[in-house]
């Protein structure tokens, strides 16, 4: 992931309307779907520079079968509420009331700023005057568009609240005979202990348990079983050594989870694993919208590590792969896509 790109705000309306020759003459008279998908961070020289490389085919294609900007301007501040809180109402941060990405309670002290992006608009936004004309809309982690603000789209995904923090931990394997599993191990079982410290509730211990499932007369410790009672089942998370994995956790009814990867020798004297931040979703829509989703996506995706790739020292290059970035609007747009098949705008 280059630099420059750090995740991705979805505003949807319907689904993608990719232009192509004769695409005005082709909608004409069509009720269309549209989407407007917003890259956070991304230069427009860059894009640019990008582009007539070859690096982006697909944006190349948009801007020569669709319409593209030759110069563009910003808002000042160019910061990432501000700009989208103009795109999505037409108004300069004066009217829309974002004028930073912290916004300042007045009945607190200075340096107490609070987040911009789960504070309301003062201009009404896009999928609020789409909805107000009977248009069905939906919103993907666009700033303004938090379903605890008001005026929000038919269907809304936004950040929740970071239960626990990234981090990486050493992790320190015994023995044991606890555990409840089918799989042969030709070295004793050993178990780990790994502590989310979630703000949402207590303390929440996930035991790892480690296998030899090679029959080659060495210790070589390759199978990793996680498990929150010592039981492994086929819902618990099973992973290879060095290979990433994924876990959901639910506390207060609310759903969150987190990526990890577990890095150790053969042998375990040296086993580490690192964690991406648990963080959970505000999801809103017609009933039984969040159960569906959640059953057929899985939980809230992580946004990328920041913190863990400034102590590039702790993680290596493959860390950046993990970076979910796209994965929340992508699947709003696989959702919206699948469920909702009629002409909305």
């Amino acid at each position: 992931m280059n630099k420059h790109y750090f995740h991705i705000v979805t505003l949807l309306i319907g689904s993608i309307i990719f232009p192509s020759s004769g695409y005005a003459e082709d909608t004409i008279g069509k009720e269309n779907k549209v989407v407007l998908i917003s890259f956070d961070g991304m230069r427009n020289d860059l894009a640019k520079e990008f582009i007539q490389d070859g690096k982006l085919p697909h944006f190349k294609s948009l801007m020569k079968n669709g319409v593209a900007a030759k110069d563009s301007t910003t808002v000042t501040p160019s910061l990432t509420a501000p700009s989208h809180a103009a795109i999505a109402s037409g108004a300069a941060p004066s009217e829309t009331g974002m004028v930073s990405n912290k916004w300042q309670d007045p009945n607190k002290e200075l340096a107490n700023g609070e987040s911009a992006f789960h504070q309301p608009l003062d201009k009404s936004p896009l999928w609020a005057e789409a909805k107000k004309n009977g248009k069905t809309t939906a919103t993907v982690l666009f700033p303004g568009s938090n379903p605890d603000a008001g005026e929000q789209a038919d269907y809304a995904v936004y950040y929740g609240e970071t239960w626990a923090e990234s981090s990486l931990d050493k992790l320190q394997f015994k023995k044991t005979e606890s555990w409840k599993h089918t799989e042969n191990t030709f070295s004793p079982a050993k178990e780990a202990i790994v502590k989310l410290p979630l703000k949402k509730a207590q303390n929440k211990e996930i035991y790892i348990l480690s296998l030899d499932t090679s029959d080659d007369g060495k210790t070589s410790y390759n199978r990793f079983i996680f498990s929150d009672n010592r039981s492994a089942d086929s819902e618990d998370v099973t992973v290879n050594a060095n290979e990433w994995g994924s876990i959901p956790v639910e506390a207060d009814g609310e759903s969150a989870g987190f990526w990890f990867k577990l890095k150790t020798d053969a042998s375990l004297e040296k086993a580490s694993i690192y964690r991406t931040a648990v963080t959970s979703a505000l999801i809103e829509g017609p009933e039984g919208f969040e159960e569906e989703l959640l059953s057929e996506f899985g939980f809230f995706p992580v946004q990328d590590d920041t913190k863990a790739f400034e102590k590039s020292g702790l993680l290596g290059k493959s860390t950046r792969k993990l970076v979910r970035v796209l994965s929340a609007g992508q699947l709003m747009c696989l959702f919206i896509l699948k469920k909702n098949t009629s002409p909305i705008c």
